[in-house]
Formats: C-alpha cells, structure tokens, sequence
C-alpha cells in the first residue's frame, strides 16, 4: 500500500449469477465487505448482502450447482435497479478488492448501463492478478490461494458475503509492505473480462 499510517478504505465485492453473461447471465447475488485499512492492520467498517430477481428465467444448471440459489427463493427480491444504487453507494470511493475482477465487473458494468447509473472510478485489485505475481502462476482459483495462506472459510463456499470475508484475508495477507501501485491495480473502466481466466 502507500505510507502505512494513512489509512485506506477497502471494499471486497463478489457476485453469484445465474450463468455467464454472453449466454444471458444475471447477478442474483450482491456481497460487500468495507474494511478500514491502516498501519497493515484491517477493520471491518460495514456489511452489504443482497439478492436480486432475474428478469429471465434462464438458469445455467452449472452455475446453479456451483451457487446452489434456488432460483424459488428469489421470486420476491428486488429488482436490479432498486438495490444497486445502495450497492454503488456502498462502495464509493473505495479501493475496490476482487478475485478475479474481469467476471465481476463486467457483470457490475452491465448493471450500471442498464440502470443507467454513472460508472464509478475506483481503483481495482484482482487477488488473482497478485497472486499470479507472487507464485508465477496463472489461472488461480480461489480455494488453491486460500489454502495456500492457509486462510479457513468460516463455512461454505460461493455466497458472495463468505467470498467477501475469505478474499479480504487474502488480500490484506497478500498486500503488506506493497504500494497500490505494485499491486496491479487498475481504474473500474479499465478492467477486461478475460475469457481464459475469469470464469
């Protein structure tokens, strides 16, 4: 990070979705975790968790084993449009945290040109980008990195807000002592969806 006695604000973001966004996918699923960011020691600011109703009924039947959703028990939650300005307000001005950003964002993006909402200028830090820096490897999944770290889930696996806490250990493990500027980051407009990598 820059010098450690300023503090930073880090929002860790995952989304689950009902497939892949070229074959019709949407997120279902929104999750957030602020943490306040000083002197190499995090604190948690604030939690968002949401669950969104699709406008289709399309449901990849990988993604659905992957998140296990009941596409059921979304029948009566929101909209898109009327949580995702609590979403982007959530997150404003914060150094955003996700693994595998390219997937993330561009379902976030689509969001935003669909609710027509401005598109935010955070900076963005991919763990797997970093992690692709520290052990020269590309491709990382998630649960490798973490058991890497030797970081235990608190239980489950692809719930965005559990994804949210188990990211934010990785990345505050991964970034002590570095810059933002060594970590890869990129500005929010600027992250490409990688076809090989982000799924």
């Amino acid at each position: 990070m820059t010098k450690k006695t300023k503090e930073k604000i880090i929002c860790v973001i995952d989304t689950e979705t009902t497939g892949r966004r070229q074959d019709g996918g949407e997120i279902i699923e929104l999750g957030a975790v602020k943490y306040s960011y000083k002197s190499g020691k995090a604190k948690i600011l604030g939690r968002f968790f949401g669950r969104i109703r699709p406008r289709t009924d399309y449901f990849n039947p990988q993604a659905l084993a992957v998140n296990r959703i009941d596409p059921v028990t979304l029948k009566n939650k929101p909209l898109i449009e009327e949580i995702f300005p609590e979403f982007l307000n959530f997150i404003k001005g914060s150094i955003l945290v996700v693994h595998r950003a390219g997937f993330d964002v561009d379902f976030i993006r689509a969001a935003i040109k669909e609710c027509k909402l401005p598109v935010p200028n955070n900076w963005v830090c991919d763990t797997a980008k970093m992690g692709s820096m520290l052990f020269k490897k590309r491709n990382l999944h998630l649960e490798d990195m973490l058991r890497e770290f030797r970081i235990k889930r608190p239980f489950g696996r692809h719930k965005s807000w559990i994804d949210c806490v188990c990211t934010g250990k990785l990345f505050f493990k991964m970034a002590r002592g570095y810059k933002l500027s060594e970590l890869r980051a990129e500005r929010f407009k600027e992250v490409k969806f990688r076809k090989k990598y982000d799924y």
